[in-house]
This record gives structure tokens, sequence and C-alpha cells, in this order.
């Protein structure tokens, strides 16, 4: 009787066993079929978190028991900024930055390692909540820079890039939320400033719903009396650098005030009872790292009331005094095994879309062109991206940002995974080596399959894709009302119009002939293409492409 019970435990071990081996490869299998686009995951949404949930729930599907409950939540989480929209954007959004995420990541992550062989770099990652550096400037609690806001999710272009922001509640009879300044209904907020010393900056209001304000702008500032504005005009020597700029908490007149923006009223109309404002600045003189507000103090601010009556008032600010310490954004995601739907369906895809394709704008930058680039190493260990390099103010060229001859402002390219989050490795425009007909070349690998032609004295500028499956290649490009980037996105959205995204369409193609293509802005439009190491080493940018058009990628799927 009793060997007959141990026969029957070991036959339900074994059952056991076979049931979780059986369970694990349907899996992985699972898997390696979204990894390969033979799952539909709804990918040419718009929105492109409805490809990144159905993912998830395709896993789910098949999903071990141990595992399951880690996929729910990350897809539930997913499925917030999914459906945002309207007044709960922000906390929406905010849910993403919870490290539960990274830790059900992590596990899924060491689960697919263990029962499927399938991984991506070491299997290490740690969680901490958001880094927020300590206040400084009462005014202007909240600072940002790639030091503390580099992390998923908001893959934000971290090049060169300072960030500041305040808060203003404007309810009746409703005291202001923590972290909000008062400001009476019909009152104004004034910012007096001085130009920094930067490519770039702007005050960029928001409404509550993350909606954008009118910006105000670096070169659309009227300078105050006495001062001279930069970006209009040389500074000369004794001349001040000093503007005014303010929002008011009214709806827009007939005839507005200058350097004014009129935040009273939603965007899409209706009352607008907060205002979420993003001072950015980008390419300072004095470097991005360590983080800096590019030579001059934060604005002061003065509230006033609808009568003119001085409400509160804080003085000019220096956010990073002498001995104060920035906290560094310590978090480390895990190398998620799950594909982004974009690489897969579209390797080498050109999009000009913001947000994730989203209906909201989410406190992003008007003035910026955001053109994405998804690569993926089932198409190839190297990736390669090509065009001309546009004319941009540089102090280090002296090249004035008044110059009549400069095409665009600034453009950065950083890369990313998008379950990683983490900008992996980004460069400036100033840094990026041209060839003699002045176009440039990327080469994005990672450290092990760098070619060794990849070099600036190649006039190759490397980018390192890090130990992930795909990535995002993301170029912030600026303003987006210079003639050639709203030429390039009327190229880039005549393409994607015709077809699905081209991993890669060399002049006289069919979709380079598209609708609205202009043979002087085509060659500005980023080509791209996937390649081995030892191709690059054999022939460079020119035997790439040669291979990917011939179809000599690796492991391509059927």
């Amino acid at each position: 009787m009793i060997a007959m019970l141990i026969l029957v435990s070991l036959a339900g071990c074994r059952d056991e066993s076979a049931s979780r081996t059986s369970s694990s490869a349907a899996f992985c299998e699972r898997l390696v079929d979204l990894q390969y686009g033979r799952i539909d995951v709804d990918h040419e949404n718009p929105n492109e978190f409805v490809g990144h949930v159905k993912s998830l729930e395709a896993l789910i599907e098949v999903a071990p028991a141990e595992i399951q409950k880690d996929l729910r939540f990350v897809r539930d989480k997913l499925a917030r900024a999914r459906d945002a929209g309207g007044w709960s954007t922000l906390f929406d959004f905010a849910a993403l930055q919870d490290p539960e995420i990274g830790n059900a990541e992590g596990r899924v992550t060491r689960f697919v390692a263990t029962e499927c062989g399938i991984q991506y770099g070491d299997l290490d990652w740690k969680m901490e909540p958001p880094g927020k550096a300590p206040p400084v400037c009462p005014a202007w609690p909240r600072v940002g820079s790639p030091l503390v806001r580099n992390r998923f999710p908001y893959v934000i272009a971290t090049a060169a890039a300072n960030y500041f922001s305040a808060q203003f509640w404007s309810v009746p009879f409703l005291p202001a939320p923590d972290g909000f300044l008062r400001v009476p209904r019909g009152g104004r907020v004034v910012f007096e400033g001085e130009y920094p010393y930067a490519r770039y900056f702007a005050l960029h209001p928001n409404d509550f719903e993350t909606e954008n304000y009118p910006t105000l702008r670096d070169v659309d500032l009227d300078p105050d009396p006495g001062s001279a504005n930069p970006w209009r005009e040389p500074v000369g020597e004794g001349v001040g650098r000093h503007y005014t700029a303010q929002l008011v908490f009214t709806t827009r007149p007939e005839h507005p005030e200058p350097n004014t923006t009129y935040v009273g009223e939603a965007v899409k109309g209706g009352f607008n009872p907060a205002v979420f404002l993003i001072y950015r600045i980008y390419a300072a003189d004095q470097g991005a790292l360590p983080p800096n507000s590019a030579g001059v103090p934060l604005p002061a601010v003065t509230i006033l009331d609808a009568g003119g009556e001085v409400v509160s008032h804080f003085d000019a600010c220096d956010p990073y005094p002498p001995g104060y310490v920035v906290p560094e954004e310590r978090s480390r995601m895990p190398w998620f095994p799950v594909p982004d739907h974009r690489a897969v369906f579209s390797p080498g895809g050109l999009n000009a879309k913001g947000n994730w394709g989203l209906p909201v704008t989410l406190l992003s930058n008007r003035d910026v062109l955001y053109l994405s680039l998804f690569h993926t190493r089932t198409r190839g260990e190297v990736f390669v991206v090509r065009a001309r390099k546009p004319r941009t103010p540089s102090r280090r060229l002296g090249i004035p940002l008044y110059g009549r001859d400069v095409q665009i402002r600034l453009f950065t390219v950083c890369d990313y995974n998008f379950w990683n989050g983490r900008a992996n490795d980004c460069v400036i425009d100033e840094e990026i080596p041209t060839d003699a007909d002045g176009f440039y070349t990327l080469v994005v690998s990672d450290r092990a399959h760098r070619p060794s032609n990849a070099t600036p004295e190649e006039g190759v500028q490397w980018l390192d894709w890090g130990p992930a499956l795909d990535g995002q290649l993301t170029y912030r490009m600026l303003l987006s009302s210079d003639d050639l980037l709203v030429g390039i996105r009327e190229i880039v959205d005549a393409r994607n119009a015709v077809g699905p995204a081209s991993r890669s369409d060399p002049p006289g193609s069919a979709l380079a002939a598209a609708p609205g293509n202009d043979t002087e802005i085509l060659p500005y439009v980023p080509r791209s293409a996937h390649c081995t190491r030892e191709v690059f080493e054999a022939g460079g940018w020119q035997r790439c492409f040669e291979a990917s058009e011939a179809g000599q990628t690796l492991n391509v799927a059927d």
C-alpha cells in the first residue's frame, strides 16, 4: 500500500513537472513568435501602447502561473497609459514610474533566461523610487536633467537638456494642492529673466489636461529696454540680456500683449483650473553635465491679482548653488526580453509621431520634431543611419544663433529600448562628424559588435545599442517650424501614408518619389539599414545598404 502511494506520488510529480515543461515550452514559443512578427498585435494602430499591451496579453494567454501575476501587473500599468486622456493623464503616466514595474519585469526576465534560454544582458536590476532633486528655488520646485530623469517610461531625449518646472492653481475657494502656487482668477504670473547662454530655451505652459499652450520662446521674446535678444542680434558689451514674460489667467483677447500666453481657458475649451509650466534649456554653452541653468539664474516670479496687486513674489534663483549635490537616478531596469512591436513590424521604419501616438500632448515640447527609427537584432547586429547634416548654430564653430544661413536650431540623437526606458547613448549635432559631401553616418551596435571602422576618424559616429533585443533611435530636432523640418515631416508622413514604414528607401525608389517629396530636402531625411559587423567593416555604409537591400540580413522571419 505504501509502495503504491509512493508510485502515485511520483507519478503526480512527473505529471506536474511535465505540465510545467509543456507550459514553459508554449510560453517560450509564443515569445519567439512575437519576436518574428507571427502574431498580430495591432501594430498599425497609431496609439503605440496598444501594441505593447497586446504583446503582453499574447504572453499572458500561455504564461505559467508563476509569472502570470507579474505580466498582468505590467500589462495593467501600460493599459492606463494606452487609455490616457483628460484630467487623469498625469496620474496615469505617474503610475508608470512605479518601481514594482521593474521588479515584475525582472522576475519575468529571469524566468525567460532559465526556461527559454533567452537572455539579453545580465539578469541584475535595481529599482528605487523616482529620483527627485531637493528644491532650492521655491518658485521652481522641480528640476530635471539626464541625471535625475533618465528612466522608464519617458524615454526623453536626454542629450544636453535641463528642465525646471512650476505649477499654478487658479480655482476660486479651493486651496492650492501641495506644490502649486495660487493665482487669483483673472490674475497673472510675471517672469523676469535673463536670456540664457544656450542654443534654445523657452517657457512651455500646459493646461490641466497636459495640452500645450503657445510657447514663450527665446527668439520671440522681446527684450526689456536697454537689453538685446541674442537670438535676434549680437549682444554688445554692457548691453543687458533681460526679458519679461507673463501668463494671464483669462481668455485670449483680440489684441494680446507681447511676451504673453493666456491660460484661463483650456486648450480644448472650458475652464482651466491649473497650469503646468516647463522651462526648458537645450545645449547650454557650459555643457549639459553636470546640470546647469546655462549661466543665468531662474527667472524671478511675481503673482498678481486681477487688479494688479502683488500676491506673492520670488526672487531670481540659482538652482545649483555651490556645494549643491544633485541626486542621480540609480534605478536599473532589467533587459526585458519582450520585443518592441515597432521594431518587429517596421525595422528601420521612420516615423514622426510624438508621445507614442497618444491623443494628448503630455507636456511635450511643441517646438520639437521627433523622428524615430526602430532596429532589432533579428535583422542585423549593426544598424546604420545616414543623411545630410543640417547647418546649426554652434558656439564651438563660431556660428551665431541669429546666422542667416542656419537651417535648424539643434538636433540630438538618443538610442533607447522601450522596456528598459533608459537612454543608453546620446549625441548632439556638433559632435557628429561628416564626410566631404556633408553627410553623416551613425552606427548603432553593442560594444562586442562595434565595427572597427565605426570611428570619428572614418567619419562615423558610433552609438551604444546596449544588450537589448531591439531599440528606438530618436532624433530631437528643432525648431519644428523651420522650413527644413516642415519639409522632412511632410516627406515622412507622405511615405507612411503610401504604405508601411520602409526600412530604407534610397533616392529613386517608389517611396522616395512619394507625393510631397522635395529633392532638395530628401537628402536630410535619415535612411537606414541593418547588416553584420563584418559587412560594415568590409565596405562601410555603402556595403551595409547594399546588403540590406539584397535581403542579406540576420535571422529574418519567414
